[in-house]
């Protein structure tokens, strides 16, 4: 390049003008400001039908809404009732979508395993039906309230046997082996002599048989009455553990009696028995 052409930067070569860009465009007649107008895929659609599918994007598109409607041609078709719909709109909406016309149709059963009482299932099949709860559905609701129901009476049934555990280990404490053995033998005796067959199956039911309180009851019956009022039958041997200490005492207070005096001739046996006495009131020592 010679002086005369200047440089680069004070005569630079002239710049042809870049291809039209490929697309839907064609030239603008009229000569708009951006030299192209926009047709787009709708240009070949009549005029009345271009606001219907002005929302697809493309052909394919619409392509795939037709072949979809197509296949929904002949399927029952389920109107969900507007907000001014009877209550025989509904009816008629839920049977068409699965619900038994007659509750006598409405099958539900109990879950397996589950005991409800008398009455319960009647009572939840008919509020299930009456709102529109589907058969599948109302199972389901079912069991897991039979599952809930069991768990609680499970835990219900624990608590209880811990807690007559408890009081009756309670009451062994307080009257000793031996007087516990005898104090139970009275409380059965009275059930016996004035209970029944149906209230013995009664107390086997609900566990109220090993009850704390009632066995107390029925032995302190038992006590305030004379033995011989059992048919003959013989309380089983043994005393409470107030009885042995208060034997002991006795025992101990008297200073002239075999086990205080050591030249009694039954001094030693004294001393046995009040070792016995100090067994039963003391069984854990």
């Amino acid at each position: 390049m010679s002086d005369g052409d200047g440089t680069l930067l004070t005569n630079p070569a002239p710049v042809d003008d870049p291809p039209a860009p490929a697309g839907d465009g064609v030239a603008d007649p009229a000569g708009s400001a951006g030299g192209v107008k926009e047709t787009g895929w709708l240009d070949g659609v009549d005029e009345e039908y271009r606001g219907s599918i002005a929302h697809f994007k493309d052909p394919n598109s619409l392509a795939k809404s037709y072949v979809h409607a197509q296949k929904m041609v002949g399927a029952d078709k389920v109107v969900v009732p507007g907000k001014h719909a009877t209550e025989d709109d509904w009816k008629s909406f839920y049977q068409k979508a699965g619900m038994p016309g007659d509750i006598k149709d409405y099958s539900l059963e109990a879950p397996e395993g589950v005991e409800l009482e008398d009455g319960e299932l009647s009572e939840f099949k008919e509020i299930l039906y009456k709102n529109n709860v589907m058969p599948e559905a109302a199972a389901q609701i079912l069991k897991h309230y039979g599952a809930q129901k069991s768990a609680a009476m499970d835990r219900v049934a624990q608590s209880a046997q811990l807690d007559a555990t408890e009081k009756l280990d309670a009451l062994k404490n307080e009257w000793g082996e031996q007087g516990y053995t005898r104090n139970l033998h009275k409380a059965a005796l009275v059930l016996r002599e004035f209970g029944s067959p149906d209230l013995d199956q009664v107390l086997d039911s609900t566990g109220f048989g090993n009850s704390p309180e009632l066995i107390r009851l029925l032995a302190n019956i038992g006590q305030a009455m004379r033995e011989d009022t059992f048919k003959g039958e013989e309380l089983q041997g043994g005393m409470t553990r107030d009885e042995a200490l208060s034997k002991h005492q006795t025992m101990l207070g008297d200073i002239d009696g075999p086990l205080m005096n050591g030249n009694h001739p039954n001094h030693q046996a004294a001393l046995k028995e009040a070792e016995e006495l100090m067994k039963i009131a003391y069984p854990e020592a």
